[in-house]
């Protein structure tokens, strides 16, 4: 994509409405998380696919010492600190905007995969 074609994107993004950038941004995360080096052939590096493990290791903490206290919830964290739960997305962004938090770490905490008895 061009820098021309990119930033016609961006401002097409600009004239969306809380709720669709909101949608957006889900996607986009959703995008990142599943990224896999393009015609770099199998050995290269993808950085950005490794960013959410190098980034944010206090609120990965956080999520897995109170996952079982908010499976299915969306939270948004400072840190190590909770700012909000919920299990409706929008009310989480719009309660940490409303706070004055203008970039918090927002995800939906899923169940552990580990299975809760030995011998697997």
């Amino acid at each position: 994509m061009s820098a021309e074609q990119l930033t016609e994107v961006l401002e097409q993004v600009g004239q969306l409405t809380n709720d669709e950038k909101l949608v957006l941004a889900i996607r986009l995360l959703e995008e990142i998380r599943t990224l896999k080096p393009r015609n770099e052939g199998l050995d290269s590096p993808n950085p950005v696919g490794k960013l959410p493990n190098l980034m944010r290791q206090k609120e990965q903490a956080w999520i897995e010492q109170h996952r079982t206290e908010y499976v299915g919830q969306w939270v948004a964290l400072d840190g190590d600190q909770l700012i909000c739960h919920s299990f409706n997305a929008g009310e989480v962004f719009e309660t940490a905007r409303r706070l004055g938090y203008s970039s918090p770490y927002v995800m939906q905490v899923q169940p552990s995969e580990e299975f809760p008895f030995a011998g697997w």
